[in-house]
């Protein structure tokens, strides 16, 4: 499901946090993550990094860490 929107290793996400759990809520061109987790000190972008990483396998943050807009990139 997220590996169908893989660009090469990289994934265009937008996060929706604090949210009631952690999940995919909405995929189409990008895919929306709602996150149980504050974006305050950084909790929010940790959360979706363990979501992702039972997901996809090692991930790591390329762009966005301040921004609903994410890129991630599959550690190989």
């Amino acid at each position: 499901m997220l590996r169908d929107h893989l660009i090469g290793r990289r994934l265009s996400i937008v996060v929706k946090p604090n949210a009631r759990k952690t999940e995919v809520i909405e995929e189409g061109d990008v895919v929306r993550i709602a996150v149980a987790a504050p974006p305050e000190d950084n909790k929010a972008n940790i959360e979706l990094l363990k979501f992702l990483k039972r997901e996809l396998g090692p991930v790591r943050l390329v762009s966005g860490a301040k921004s609903k807009r994410k890129i991630i990139e599959i550690i190989p």
